[in-house]
């Protein structure tokens, strides 16, 4: 039952791709690794981030990076709508629809090298924002069987720890 969701945007991707000269509405099919400029991926599950404050909690919806079906893919500039702000090593935690097989967090600051770290599949998974003030780019990807989606995410991670 679970598989529906992708066998569905299998057929909706193969179908318009069909039809567009082998462009999908929502983006690249071609499998090749560049971005098209597409700004929605249909068929990716919902991700949320959550950010715990001292005044309770924020959330912002990802902004889906990319979305795979059997080794096809859709790919878009993805742009988070908001910033989400959070202290140093505060608690984040990411909630998704269809809970996966595997997922990893990826936290980039503006400048510099950034990170990745393994996170156990769940439909909500926790992870500790850096230590360092600044901006970063997080993104959330999660697999299943036959597919794989990255969201984004804008993090500020500013204040004093707790």
């Amino acid at each position: 039952m679970r598989a529906i969701p992708y066998v569905a945007a299998a057929v909706l991707v193969a179908g318009t791709a069909a039809c567009s000269g082998g462009r999908a509405a929502g983006g690249d099919v071609s499998g090749s690794p560049r971005a098209s400029q597409a700004t929605r991926l249909s068929g990716a599950p919902a991700a949320q981030l959550f950010a715990g404050t001292k005044r309770g909690s924020d959330m912002a919806d990802g902004a889906v990076a990319s979305f795979c079906v059997r080794g096809r893919c859709a790919r878009a500039a993805a742009r988070p709508r908001r910033v989400l702000t959070t202290i140093p090593g505060g608690f984040l935690m990411f909630t998704i629809g269809v809970r996966p097989t595997a997922a990893r967090v990826e936290v980039r600051p503006a400048t510099g090298a950034g990170s990745s770290s393994a996170l156990a599949p769940s439909t909500s998974m926790a992870f500790r924002a850096p230590e360092e003030t600044g901006r970063y780019t997080v993104a959330l990807v999660a697999r299943w069987k036959d597919s794989e989606a990255r969201w984004v995410f804008a993090l500020l991670v500013a204040g004093q720890p707790r």
